[in-house]
């Protein structure tokens, strides 16, 4: 049985794609775990990284994660011998919005049939609250939350945790661990520091006042901070670690955040590796 992890924000523009995409290739190639990625948001911007068309892999195609609302079976892309993607497009947004009976839970049938092909599955969800993310928070075990170091990010963190408590109230499903990530850090900044001191002291006791989590494991880890390399990355359509690697090695121990992330998720879950 696989680890799931939904990384979700309801804001844009905090890294939530560049770390789901980091800590794939991590999972995958570093760690030699049989990964699954799913870009579970219509704006397709994890498609977009991996060099794939969004519009080909429309309505029919076996590989367009919307066919699950309608209860068939999606064929991932192979990436490598350790690494599978399933692409996302316009077509999710039309299926979040129908009157499909059970399409909270669609995303969660689906990997129930599937997660034993895996170690990992990381969905990389949509930024905003609608039945996209209420799959999501239902799918997963461990929910990674990269929250910006500005005021107005963080601003709007607790109303996000409310929705996630709703959530696991109504379905009776909270999820085992939660890991905030705060990112685009800048030291130099002092909003940026009084921010992280926020994230650090008073959210974690916030969340523990929440009947439904406060039971789940939360933490905060280490900040991520704001590096131009994961925009060159992005351009060039790689991933970071292979964009650092041939093309600016002086910045290899940025890598080590992603490592320390997705050690943070699995530390104390049990991965049975099939050889």
């Amino acid at each position: 049985m696989a680890i799931k992890i939904g990384v979700i924000n309801q804001k844009g523009g905090v890294g939530k794609t560049t770390i789901s995409n980091a800590i794939a290739y991590e999972s995958s190639q570093i760690k030699k775990l049989r990964t699954l990625l799913i870009d579970f948001d219509p704006q397709s911007s994890q498609t977009i990284l991996l060099n794939f068309e969004p519009k080909n892999y429309k309505k029919d195609h076996e590989s367009n994660i919307a066919r699950i609302f309608e209860k068939f079976q999606v064929k991932p892309l192979k990436i490598n011998n350790l690494l599978d993607f399933i692409p996302c497009n316009l077509d999710l947004a039309n299926q979040s919005e129908s009157a499909t009976v059970g399409k909270d839970k669609m995303l969660q049938k689906f990997l129930t049939k599937i997660e034993d092909n895996y170690d990992v599955i990381i969905i990389d969800s949509n930024p905003s609250f609608s039945s996209l993310m209420t799959n999501v928070v239902l799918s997963s075990d461990c929910l990674l939350i990269p929250i910006g170091t500005s005021a107005l990010d963080e601003a709007g963190a607790q109303g996000f945790f409310e929705i996630i408590e709703n959530i696991a109230d109504i379905y009776e499903k909270a999820p085992s661990k939660i890991c905030v990530v705060p990112t685009k850090f800048d030291k130099r900044r002092k909003d940026d520091t009084e921010v992280l001191q926020i994230l650090q002291k008073d959210l974690p006791e916030y969340v523990k006042s929440l009947d439904n989590l406060r039971k789940t494991n939360f933490s905060v880890l280490k900040p991520v901070p704001e590096r131009a390399v994961v925009k060159d990355a992005a351009a060039a359509r790689m991933f970071l670690h292979e964009y650092i690697e041939q093309y600016d090695i002086k910045q290899k121990k940025f890598l080590n955040i992603f490592t320390s992330i997705l050690s943070a998720i699995t530390n104390d879950i049990k991965i049975k590796v099939k050889v």
